[in-house]
């Protein structure tokens, strides 16, 4: 029988790839291309969150692979319709690390949790 820990584990995993398989996050509010990702990519990150709002018209995508690591800073290209999007290469072996930040010092960060894309493996 699981644990209640084990459980809550393993119902987030099912949300997260549930997340990953339609390509977005927050009911598209962050999405991503190509779906599955595979390292060696390029990444195509879109963000229409909050701080699209909070005054500041650049904001940056705060990213690392594979646990925050070789950790970057990057502006972000705003569209005619407002969203900001974004190209790079994924660097990492597993996983891409990211949030966003504006230039008034307001973090995305998934409420502290920042988000995670795992890689394809296959």
């Amino acid at each position: 029988m699981l644990s209640l820990i084990e459980s809550i584990k393993n119902a987030l995993k099912v949300n997260q790839k549930q997340d990953l398989e339609f390509g977005s996050f927050e009911g598209d509010q962050i999405s991503f291309a190509p779906n599955p990702i595979r390292a060696g990519e390029t990444l195509n990150i879109n963000y229409n969150g909050w701080l699209k709002d909070s005054g500041s018209h650049e904001i940056y995508l705060h990213y690392g692979f594979d646990g925050w690591h070789g950790t970057q800073e990057t502006k972000m290209n705003r569209t005619d319709q407002g969203l900001y999007t974004i190209n790079i290469p994924a660097e990492g072996r597993e996983e891409i690390n990211f949030c966003f930040k504006d230039t008034h010092g307001n973090w995305d960060n998934n409420h502290g949790n920042n988000w995670t894309l795992h890689f394809d493996k296959h």
